[in-house]
């Protein structure tokens, strides 16, 4: 076989190495916005839902780049969490104001 053709089999193995190792280029940040979703659900509401709505709009932009290549990213995990947290802090803070009206008003 020809050199060429060991050089190029070998740049497509390492080159699948390094697509299998990279991250997600939000996950980290809808994570820690998917928390702070949660966190901030007592204040009022306003918060918790602003930011669990960014996080929300990282999720189906990631989610589109991980659909291209499935096999090529590490931390799918990290979004899939942060997407949970996101919808668990956007449904949190009406449940915590109606919470607080009924120790008020009752």
């Amino acid at each position: 076989m020809p050199a060429a053709f060991y050089y190029w089999n070998n740049l497509l193995v390492s080159k699948s190495i390094i697509m299998r190792n990279s991250k997600l280029p939000t996950a980290t940040a809808l994570l820690v916005l998917g928390i702070s979703s949660v966190a901030l659900c007592c204040c009022y509401g306003i918060p918790g839902r602003l930011t669990g709505g960014i996080a929300l709009f990282l999720y189906r932009r990631d989610k589109r780049v991980y659909d291209k290549n499935k096999g090529g990213y590490s931390n799918f995990d990290n979004l899939k969490t942060g997407r949970m947290l996101s919808i668990l802090g956007i449904t949190l803070p009406p449940l915590c104001l109606m919470y607080l009206l009924s120790i008020h008003y009752l």
